[in-house]
């Protein structure tokens, strides 16, 4: 699965414009000038000249670059010939969380339940996760809890978590499975945040701080931890219809 690893704005402005000149169906095609402002409307069957594409065009090292910047920082993939598959993100959503749990989630924003990730914005990535069903209120919560930390009443520390309801039954497909469902409650950091860089006010801080509570230091059923706030600021998703993909997942390391 390819997903970002760097804020779009951390790109350089060719990679940045490259992005967003993306087909609807979320492909780059190297076969114009894309930085050329009449690209998007240039065709092989256009009746101009001017818009008409060039057969023999062959990409120049400004495009090369720009292309090379988009799928080094996970926003491209190839997919054959001089065709790249873009991943469309909600640039101002997107957040990556990293914790312990055993499942790898990928959650879209679509326009309607059947909606699949190709026709919806990729909102967040959520490694290590958890998933549990409350069968009364018809619910399902995707969360992360951030590694060796707890906020200051012990309780776990979430790097993110997300509340699904009504879901639909999920389909599944070998190690992965798939359903819709309303965005309730959300809770993200935004896109680069280290949880534990944090103080209970969402402000930054230098380095960690280690819970030094006598019982957090070994034993008694207690680990030494990190401090870090109870769970991220609100998102509001007004309701959104949310498309789910979970796979079976392995440890990762944390997100540089």
């Amino acid at each position: 699965m390819t997903f970002p690893v760097l804020p779009l704005s951390a790109l350089s402005e060719d990679a940045q414009l490259l992005y967003s000149r993306r087909s609807l169906s979320g492909t780059l095609t190297l076969d114009r000038d894309w930085f050329d402002q009449a690209a998007p409307r240039m065709s092989q069957y256009a009746l101009r000249p001017e818009y008409r594409l060039d057969p023999e065009f062959t990409p120049d090292e400004r495009l090369a670059d720009a292309v090379r910047e988009l799928v080094d920082a996970g926003y491209a993939w190839h997919s054959g010939a001089q065709t790249y598959g873009l991943q469309r993100i909600d640039t101002e959503l997107f957040t990556v969380a990293d914790g312990e749990g055993p499942w790898d989630v990928s959650v879209y924003q679509v326009d309607r339940p059947g909606s699949r990730s190709s026709d919806g914005r990729l909102i967040a990535e959520l490694r290590g996760a958890t998933l549990s069903t409350h069968d009364e209120t018809s619910q399902l919560t995707i969360d992360v809890q951030v590694p060796d930390a707890r906020d200051e009443e012990h309780d776990p520390a979430y790097a993110a978590l997300i509340e699904l309801l009504l879901p639909s039954f999920p389909k599944f497909s070998g190690r992965m499975l798939s359903f819709w469902g309303i965005a309730g409650n959300t809770h993200l950091y935004p896109f680069g945040t280290t949880p534990t860089l944090l103080d209970r006010m969402f402000k930054p801080i230098e380095r960690p701080e280690w819970c030094t509570y006598e019982h957090c230091q070994g034993g008694n059923g207690r680990e030494r931890h990190m401090i870090a706030p109870y769970q991220p600021p609100t998102v509001d998703l007004s309701s959104a219809v949310l498309y789910v993909e979970a796979r079976i997942g392995e440890p990762h390391p944390p997100t540089p």
